[in-house]
């Protein structure tokens, strides 16, 4: 298991977008899905490594039906 140091105070969402980038660095296989939370997630870093044909659209809408 890796161990890590304590370097600075970090709020959580820039540790998941920080964790998220390093984790897509050493795997190509890692996929991130988000609504419209990336900036406030900070995943923007990750947004630019993926090497992928299928980057982030623009806008994208999704509609579900309510079966009920």
């Amino acid at each position: 298991m890796k161990k890590y140091t304590y370097t600075e105070k970090k709020d959580t969402r820039s540790g998941f977008g920080a964790g998220l980038s390093e984790l897509g660095k050493s795997n190509p296989n890692v996929v991130a899905l988000c609504a419209d939370l990336t900036g406030s997630l900070k995943m923007d870093a990750f947004q630019g490594i993926i090497v992928s044909p299928f980057k982030k659209k623009e806008s994208t809408t999704v509609s579900i039906r309510n079966p009920v």
